[in-house]
């Protein structure tokens, strides 16, 4: 090495002259201060339908029959399931009969012009008896609010059943979009904004996903277990998170439940901005 410099001490100090020192010295400062490199957040995230429908009883009943199964897909508006409840049907029969007894009074009244106020005013009333007696009695066909899928085991099972009224029934999930829940470091919320771009990598494949932050809950919070291996939280308290959503159109391939790892895309920073910020953190913690 010494024979190398020796021989060509000579020709690199030629080399260097003020020009060629001076461009040199100006692509070093570009490479170091120019804001060229992108700067991510990690986090971890895990997957779940973007739109759920949490079904309960409206009524006290007992189920009579059930249409769908776990895993089926419905559209809106499909029979899910029909409920029987004996005291309301009695009470909706004996409503029409009521009102069909009061509108022939009033029918009669009419002719004899006699007690026909009276015999209207009760007509009314009938008629507004029955309209609360049959929409109870149509409180027991459940029917699908949204298109979805059936995430409810063994439907087949609630036949016989009695529930009642805000017992759970039903859940229906729409998978047509999923919803990222992304776990943000607390640290790191003050370089995060929404609208941001993300890129989610699911566990066990290679092609990313691209998608935008949408919404970030004001409030921190644990992350899910089995997102970070327990052995890493040993002797540690455990770090708390803030929870961002992203939506990701389904293409048929996303489950809710699968997990990964994400990229929060917050800018770009140069190498000089790396370090001031690696040096800023690692003060903040040594003092805080």
């Amino acid at each position: 090495m010494e024979t190398v410099y020796r021989d060509k001490k000579e020709r690199v100090h030629a080399w260097f002259t003020p020009l060629r020192a001076g461009v040199l010295g100006a692509c070093v400062l570009v490479v170091l201060f120019l804001p060229i490199w992108p700067d991510f957040v990690q986090g971890q995230f895990v997957l779940s339908a973007a739109r759920t429908a949490v079904l309960h009883a409206n009524v006290p009943a007992t189920v009579a029959s059930v249409s769908v199964e776990e895993g089926q897909s419905v559209v809106a508006g499909s029979l899910l399931l029909r409920m029987r409840n004996l005291a309301l049907e009695s009470q909706a029969a004996q409503s029409q009969e009521e009102l069909s007894s009061s509108t022939a009074r009033a029918a009669q009244a009419a002719l004899r012009y006699t007690d026909l106020g009276a015999a209207e005013q009760e007509r009314q009333r009938r008629i507004e008896d029955q309209r609360l007696a049959a929409d109870k009695l149509t409180q027991l066909t459940v029917l699908s609010p949204i298109s979805g899928v059936v995430v409810t085991a063994h439907t087949p099972d609630l036949i016989g059943r009695s529930f009642g009224e805000g017992d759970f029934l039903l859940q229906l999930a729409d998978t047509s979009e999923m919803k990222a829940n992304l776990y943000i470091p607390e640290f790191a919320m003050r370089d995060i904004r929404v609208g941001e771009p993300v890129r989610l990598l699911i566990d066990g494949r290679i092609r990313p996903l691209s998608s935008v932050l949408s919404r970030i809950l004001p409030a921190s919070t644990e992350i899910a277990e089995g997102l970070i291996p327990k052995e890493q939280l040993q002797g540690i308290n455990p770090p708390r998170y803030y929870l961002g959503t992203v939506i990701l159109r389904n293409d048929g391939g996303l489950m809710p439940g699968m997990a990964g790892s994400a990229k929060i895309v917050v800018g770009k920073r140069s190498l000089a901005g790396f370090c001031l910020r690696f040096s800023r953190d690692l003060l903040d913690r040594k003092i805080w």
